[in-house]
């Protein structure tokens, strides 16, 4: 079989501490292990599920490893998983801004955006999300944020046309049909909400949401016997 890394021992060893609560120890090991293979995979599980104490540890060895590598994506990376673990959102906010300034991906624009969502700040997370969206405006999960911004910000026309988008380049996604019609039916486009929670069914026969919101619409509409 294939030999053991030594990034994988190091983490190994890691989660073993972990469970003993043995914490200090814990995290100089993850730190060894990332130093020697970037995100490697139980070391990366390890602090994106960190808990308040392994945390404590891991933040300022984390710290030594920027200061010593100003320009290394990865360990700001690890920093933003803990803040975000932690729901220290203003702080992750912070790193993933420094996160940009060495890498433009709108992929950061995306996870800032992501961010403010979680703080429920949907002023702040959309521009970021329409970024996002600019620069590639057939990734799901783009046009999935930004509608749902939209939504969340109750402006439906704009969810609608982020949707009709969606459903142009994946017409076979139940799944935009579905919040489609979520949107249409909040806006009152009841006859529109009818085709697609009817599209979203024809495409998904298991969709008993959708037929109960199908059923909303029709009783909204006056019709009892569709309903």
């Amino acid at each position: 079989g294939k030999l053991a890394t030594r990034s994988f021992i190091y983490s190994n060893i890691a989660e073993s501490l972990i469970a003993l609560h043995r914490h200090e120890e814990a995290a100089d090991n993850i730190i060894n292990a990332l130093k020697e293979e970037h995100f490697e995979d139980l070391a990366t599980e390890l602090i994106v599920d960190a808990s308040e104490e392994l945390t404590d540890e891991l933040m300022p060895r984390i710290n030594v490893q920027i200061n010593a590598n100003p320009n290394s994506l990865e360990w700001y990376m690890y920093k933003l998983y803990l803040y975000r673990t932690n729901k220290n959102y203003e702080q992750a906010i912070k790193t993933v801004e420094k996160i940009k300034a060495l890498d433009a991906d709108p992929y950061f624009d995306a996870l800032l955006s992501s961010l403010y969502q979680n703080m429920g700040d949907f002023v702040s997370a959309l521009p970021y999300a329409q970024v996002a969206y600019a620069s590639d405006s057939t990734e799901t999960d783009y046009i999935s944020q930004l509608a749902s911004i939209y939504s969340d910000l109750d402006s439906l026309e704009q969810c609608i046309a982020i949707y009709n988008t969606y459903i142009a380049h994946y017409p076979e996604s139940n799944a935009a049909y579905h919040m489609r019609a979520q949107a249409h039916f909040f806006a009152g486009n009841h006859t529109s909400a009818i085709e697609d929670y009817t599209s979203t069914i024809a495409l998904d026969a298991n969709e008993t949401y959708a037929r109960y919101m199908r059923g909303r619409s029709y009783l909204t509409m006056g019709d009892s016997i569709k309903a």
